[in-house]
């Protein structure tokens, strides 16, 4: 079998492992295992910048219906989307910039922007 260097931790570090994977390379060229839990990260942040161009777009969008009708239900929803908008974008800068800032706070807060733009919708839906 042959041998796999698997990326260490922060200080470089290599570990010796036997593999029957496919071999990967990582960006410094060094080979690299890939694993589920790289691909379930991957897929957050795809999914996150998903969420943030489709919650950018319909609050946009919004934004004109309530210029248009001057309905303040239209307005509960623009913020809305806005608030889904930074909450996708949060999630998609948070791994970038987890190498220079300190993001826990982000991570862990980031959550009650769903919870402020659903008690919107509910208060968009609710208002006559």
């Amino acid at each position: 079998m042959p041998k796999v260097f698997l990326a260490g931790a922060a200080t470089g570090s290599h570990a010796t492992h036997q593999s029957r994977e496919p071999v990967r390379y990582d960006l410094r060229g060094r080979i690299a295992v890939v694993t589920p839990l790289d691909l379930a990260g991957d897929l957050e942040v795809v999914s996150s910048l998903a969420i943030f161009l489709l919650a950018s777009v319909l609050a946009a969008l919004s934004g004109l219906a309530w210029r248009r009708e001057r309905d303040r239900r239209m307005l509960y929803v623009t913020v809305a989307y806005a608030f889904f908008a930074l909450r996708g974008l949060f999630v998609f800068v948070e791994e970038p910039l987890a190498a220079a800032f300190d993001t826990e706070l982000l991570e862990h807060a980031s959550p009650f922007l769903v919870v402020i733009a659903l008690l919107l919708f509910f208060v968009a839906v609710s208002r006559e």
